[in-house]
């Protein structure tokens, strides 16, 4: 795989990852999208 998309992909997930843990914060732990508790993929 060519580094660059590698490392746009990591990026992309770098991000989701921060706006699960914004909308998590905003909701005070209420479930996110797909109705999983952030807290179930939080390391």
């Amino acid at each position: 795989m060519d580094k660059n998309v590698f490392d746009l992909l990591q990026f992309s997930e770098i991000c989701t990852m921060l706006i699960a843990r914004h909308e998590y914060m905003l909701n005070k732990g209420v479930p996110t999208k797909g109705g999983i508790p952030f807290s179930a993929i939080k390391r």
